[in-house]
């Protein structure tokens, strides 16, 4: 009796773990979600079924955030491929200051997520900044706290500032895991630059590029720290991703109702997006 309760026992601090922190708060925010609830009103919580997951979809504001929050990542994602794939392809490069290259490179994600926001408000500031300092020597005007479109690419180049090089440490193990005989088999073929990467180095590392992207959508669908500590989700609502409205919903506002509603609608999404991945990687692999 006791070694059959032994491998329970074993995983029972992990299974509160998981409880407490990830399966319990996920039923909670479902069955607030079931509610109007204010923590501002005087008004007690009424139970209204699915009420407020059938405002969600009729709000136009948190479906352009979902809009704007997905465009962010798709275009954060897609451009740290790039980016990374090529540091990574000069990072595997054996040329004098490799080491010193790669401490470098891999700096920004070593930085705290309030500090990178800090540091970016501080150069983007029209006033101080070094950014604007620098476009007005060149004839561009560049403020972000009243352009829009640039305040939303600058929030993707923050992301790819930090960001790019997971990727490329990610793609840097994957290419040096390619047999060096396959490569000399290709040289001694003819094989050009481009054949080699089309033929060779894509197919060979495509499920790490598959784990990369799953990686990168979910971290920049999440992303809330720079973008509120920079812009606060303005000028507007050029940057007002889904985590920035769901902040003002819920922390402003105090509708957790409506706030849980959008939270689950949200994990959801992450998680079917996770799935779909996860299936592609699964079929790569067989």
């Amino acid at each position: 009796m006791r070694k059959s309760l032994t491998p329970w026992l074993l995983i029972l601090g992990a299974f509160a773990i998981l409880f407490f922190d990830d399966i319990f708060p996920t039923l909670y925010a479902f069955y607030i979600s079931l509610f109007v609830h204010s923590m501002i009103s005087d008004v007690p919580p009424r139970f209204t079924y699915l009420t407020n997951y059938v405002n969600l979809l009729r709000d136009p504001d948190i479906n352009s955030s979902f809009l704007r929050g997905f465009s962010f990542s798709i275009l954060t994602t897609v451009l740290s491929l790039i980016l990374g794939l090529g540091i990574a392809f000069l990072m595997a490069k054996d040329f004098r200051g490799n080491k010193l290259f790669r401490v470098i490179v891999c700096l920004p994600l070593a930085i705290p997520y309030i500090t990178v926001g800090s540091v970016w408000k501080l150069m983007c500031n029209p006033n101080i900044g070094v950014i604007p300092y620098f476009l007005r020597t060149l004839g561009i005007v560049y403020d972000i706290s009243s352009d829009g479109f640039q305040a939303f690419i600058t929030t993707v180049i923050i992301d790819l500032w930090h960001w790019t090089p997971l990727v490329a440490l990610v793609l840097l193990a994957a290419l040096t895991s390619i047999s060096k005989s396959i490569l000399e088999a290709a040289e001694i073929d003819g094989a050009t630059k481009l054949q080699k990467l089309k033929y060779i180095y894509l197919p060979l590392i495509s499920s790490d590029i598959l784990f990369v992207i799953l990686i990168r959508l979910m971290d920049s669908l999440k992303i809330f720290d720079e973008v509120w500590l920079l812009t606060g989700g303005g000028p507007g609502t050029s940057t007002r991703y889904i985590s920035i409205a769901l902040y003002s919903i819920v922390l402003k506002r105090w509708d957790m109702g409506y706030g849980a509603a959008i939270s689950m609608v949200f994990a959801y999404i992450i998680i079917f997006l996770s799935w779909i991945m996860n299936k592609i990687l699964q079929v790569r692999r067989t």
